[in-house]
């Protein structure tokens, strides 16, 4: 994720995932880990998308989601 307003997206990426979620600062936003659940993973990631976007609009998200062995990739 890469992202201007680090602080606001920071609290928009725990809002969303819940305290439990990993964060780590990377040179131009956030590296996230944290388990979800949903009905698809590109449904997520679209909800994902549109809660960080409502903080800053040029955020941009780049995921990969593993279930078992299936793993989804979304850029957006």
């Amino acid at each position: 994720m890469s992202t201007e307003n680090r602080a606001g997206v920071r609290r928009a990426i725990v809002a969303f995932f819940g305290p439990h979620a990993l964060v780590r600062p990377t040179d131009d936003g956030y590296r996230v880990e944290a388990l979800v659940g949903g009905d698809t993973a590109k449904e997520v990631n679209r909800a994902f998308l549109s809660s960080v976007r409502r903080v800053e609009k040029r955020t941009r998200v780049r995921a990969e989601w593993t279930c078992g062995t299936t793993t989804e990739r979304f850029f957006d």
